[in-house]
């Protein structure tokens, strides 16, 4: 099963609708559950890949991380280890 929180939840995100234009043919023969767990799985892999690069490029830690570390130490004024 995967996780159904995802990185930012996104008021824009691909509508059963829309996926079922893109996908043409096969997205006609495929039901509105089906297409909406294959937008949730590729939402899910997006999200996996862009944290593995995101942790190959800045020490192991996303930007998201990043943020809230940032956020903290603005908050403390002090240098969050």
């Amino acid at each position: 099963m995967l996780p159904t929180k995802t990185r930012v939840e996104k008021k824009s995100a691909i509508s059963i609708a829309e996926a079922r234009i893109i996908l043409a043919e096969k997205g006609q023969q495929l039901s509105d559950a089906k297409i909406d767990h294959l937008l949730h799985v590729l939402q899910f892999l997006c999200d996996s890949w862009l944290d593995t690069y995101e942790r190959g490029k800045f020490a192991g830690r996303t930007v998201q991380e990043l943020l809230i570390i940032s956020d903290s130490e603005a908050i403390l004024g002090s240098t969050y280890n």
